[in-house]
């Protein structure tokens, strides 16, 4: 993990042009209900912006738009874009009881399931919205294309064999919070640099 005593001016410079091109009053919101971001992408279902950066899953707060978006990977630079993606993973501790190792597969089998992943990517209703997770078996994108089509586009993202998987070392939380902080006093200086020249 990087040091964040010492963040580097190039991203905090990114930071703060990405803060002015939000606009102040939407900066200051977003600070205030930092907590209760899910309007952000029914905003831009509704909308509002020209472009949304998030997770595929935020498109089920999108309603019938998401069937609408057009969907990309993007590179935060000018160099080649790696597609990075978080995930969740199935587990089994290599100090499991010997007596409980075939259940612990037999768990994990089924929680790998086309059935399974399948059916927690539905709606979870009538008329709702899917998940929208990109699962890593085929089949599920293809059975879930033919009541929601841009699950195809879905498919073609969750198998560009350049993608890897983001990994961080076993600081990360502590180093998140740290950052956050550090970020967050950055961008304040810039604010009371500007109160202080006006």
């Amino acid at each position: 993990m990087p040091d964040v005593s010492d963040l580097s001016a190039e991203a905090v410079e990114k930071l703060r042009e990405l803060r002015k091109m939000s606009g102040e009053g939407l900066a200051r919101y977003l600070t205030e209900n930092k907590d209760k971001r899910a309007f952000l992408p029914e905003w831009f279902a509704d909308g509002k912006g020209r472009a949304y950066i998030g997770y595929s899953e935020s498109m089920a707060l999108m309603g019938d738009a998401a069937g609408q978006m057009d969907i990309r990977l993007f590179s935060y630079d000018a160099r080649k874009n790696i597609p990075v993606f978080y995930t969740d993973l199935v587990g089994i501790s290599a100090e499991i009881d010997e007596d409980r190792k075939e259940l612990a597969y037999e768990l994990a089998n089924i929680l790998l399931s086309e059935e399974v992943l399948t059916q927690m990517s539905m709606p979870g209703e009538e008329g709702g919205s899917p998940q929208y997770l990109l699962t890593f078996r085929s089949s599920v994108y293809d059975h879930l294309e033919k009541e929601f089509p841009i699950y195809a586009r879905l498919k073609e993202i969750a198998e560009n064999p350049d993608n890897h998987v983001f990994r961080a070392g076993s600081g990360v939380r502590e180093f998140i919070k740290d950052a956050n902080a550090a970020l967050t006093e950055a961008l304040t200086e810039e604010e009371e640099e500007l109160a202080a020249a006006a």
